[in-house]
């Protein structure tokens, strides 16, 4: 087994926040400082985009928020994926993780897709569900669906790679 390595991340750029304006880098900018020379804004040149991403295997995205465009889905071996904090093709878009709370659903789950042109669309790779709890909110849901999420997409790389991913 080979071991993943984060070769490249890719964030938006820093967005003024809160009533004073002040640029404030996203939250993967900020857990990701220690590789510094890895991070680039979604705002580089698309030629240079290209280039960098051509030299990778696998694109991890979540919570990203944004079309990718066409030319750049294809570049990487086994594609785009997209870990969605939803049972796709249910809640697609925005607010996966709030609607089955205000619909009063009793599961939801984590999708993982390989990314098309469209958003939160493509063929998906994984699923897994996971109980609704009446006591569950919001920040609740969203970390269990978070580690759900991560756990799928460890086991299921090892799966389709042979890669072994490391704790």
């Amino acid at each position: 087994y080979r071991y993943i390595e984060v070769k490249l991340i890719i964030t938006q750029p820093d967005q003024k926040v809160g009533r004073k304006q002040i640029l404030t880098p996203t939250p993967v900018k900020k857990m990701s400082q220690k590789f510094e020379n890895l991070i680039i804004e979604n705002s580089m040149k698309i030629e240079n985009l290209k280039l960098k991403i051509s030299q990778v295997d696998l694109a991890l995205v979540y919570a990203y928020g944004d079309l990718i465009p066409k030319e750049l889905l294809s570049l990487p071996k086994y594609g785009f994926w997209n870990i969605h904090p939803s049972l796709l093709p249910k809640y697609r878009g925005p607010s996966p993780i709030a609607t089955p709370l205000i619909n009063g659903d009793k599961k939801t789950g984590v999708t993982i897709i390989k990314m098309d042109e469209e958003i939160d669309h493509g063929p998906i790779i994984a699923q897994e569900s996971c109980t609704i709890k009446d006591t569950n909110y919001r920040p609740d849901l969203e970390k269990k669906l978070t580690d759900l999420g991560f756990e799928l997409f460890k086991k299921t790389v090892v799966q389709l790679t042979g890669s072994r991913v490391n704790e």
